[in-house]
């Protein structure tokens, strides 16, 4: 595999993130939460603990199990871990990593990092589910892909490897893939490369032709770099001529399939999932159900995350509205009194001017 790495700060004090890899098959990328609760603490630990392990993790038989057991194990070190530093209470981390070995790859997912699996040549692509609020939502039908972007509430992560004195561990969502081809591309990132791309976007760069693994990961940080407030990292491996295999396997998993608008910007959409492709999904256990605004989550502190300056200003920008409203009605409701009462003045100055002439025509002489 040819791998290819960056992380970087963004607008940031610390960064959170952390990265490692080792190349006997093993790729990891994870993402801290809980910023005062030393988030960046979660991350390396987990990302040191399952590479100091990824030996003994490829020279076992590698399947689910052997997968889920590791990462059990390495999240009761981080609870224990708390008996020491109990001022460390709800750190956490995501978890997106790639293991490959013997003709077979799995992937494991725990947060809104992300693994995308991408084939260039046939320009079709797939991708981690984020185990997130709004990923739920739309899961739910209640807000659109596109509106989860911009939510008031994308900050909030459902699933991490998260520190509690109780023994708790967390399963990850496990897929194995059964196929790879030569020159298919592996991308990890974390949410703060998301912030500055959607699917389609990526999709242009990791599809791009005639462009190499390294100068398509460059223009990723460079666009990260003007459009991300958060911490961004990426790992991009590409498969080698002697990394590729196919078992043969029945089991398929839909591909998304990137097509180019016509528009002179050639921004690629998704227009829909097609399969052809031989690969298994192995889930887990019961994901987390018709979850509302009020339940529970992980939410990362707004140091941690810019999302809510929009949200608040939006909020201001009602107020202000809001505000000049009443008072145009306050101003309609006066003048409509003032002319009410100068009506009633004319009224009664029309009505005795009436009654005096009456008066007199009373008076006159037949």
């Amino acid at each position: 595999m040819k791998v290819y790495t960056y992380s970087a700060t963004g607008k940031r004090s610390n960064n959170e993130d952390f990265f490692g890899y080792d190349p006997a098959g093993i790729f990891i990328v994870c993402d801290g939460v809980g910023g005062a609760s030393k988030g960046e603490v979660a991350s390396r630990f987990v990302v040191d603990a399952l590479i100091s392990e990824a030996e003994t993790i490829l020279r076992g038989r590698l399947n689910e199990d052997l997968i889920q057991k590791n990462i059990a194990a390495i999240h009761q070190d981080l609870n224990k871990r708390l008996q020491s530093y109990p001022e460390e209470t709800g750190m956490g981390t995501t978890l997106s990593m790639l293991m490959i070995k013997n003709q077979a790859a799995y992937i494991a997912q725990i947060g809104d990092s992300r693994v995308y699996y991408v084939n260039p040549s046939s320009r079709e692509y797939w991708r981690t589910t984020d185990h997130s609020l709004v990923q739920e939502l739309v899961n739910s039908g209640i807000i659109t892909e596109s509106k989860a972007r911009t939510h008031p509430k994308k900050n909030v992560v459902t699933r991490a490897i998260q520190a509690n004195d109780k023994g708790e561990t967390v399963k990850a969502d496990i897929i194995k893939l059964n196929k790879l081809n030569a020159g298919d591309l592996f991308f990890l990132c974390t949410d703060g490369v998301i912030e500055s791309f959607d699917d389609a976007e990526l999709m242009a760069v990791l599809c791009k032709p005639g462009l190499s693994a390294q100068g398509k990961l460059e223009i990723v940080r460079m666009t990260c770099e003007n459009g991300s407030s958060d911490n961004n990292t990426a790992i991009l491996a590409e498969v080698e001529p002697n990394d590729a295999f196919n078992n043969g396997a029945d089991h398929q998993m839909a591909m998304r399939k990137v097509i180019s608008h016509t528009s002179s910007a050639e921004t690629p959409e998704v227009v829909h999932d097609v399969s052809g492709n031989p690969y298994e999904i192995i889930t887990p256990g019961s994901r987390l159900s018709a979850i509302s605004d009020n339940q529970s989550g992980i939410n990362i502190p707004e140091g941690k995350k810019s999302r809510k300056k929009r949200f608040n200003s939006l909020k201001w920008l009602i107020l202000i509205v809001i505000i000049i409203s009443a008072l145009v009605v306050l101003f309609m409701i006066i003048s409509g009194r003032t002319a009410e009462k100068q009506a009633q003045s004319l009224s009664a100055h029309n009505t005795a001017h009436v009654r005096f002439h009456g008066i007199r025509g009373l008076d006159r002489p037949d």
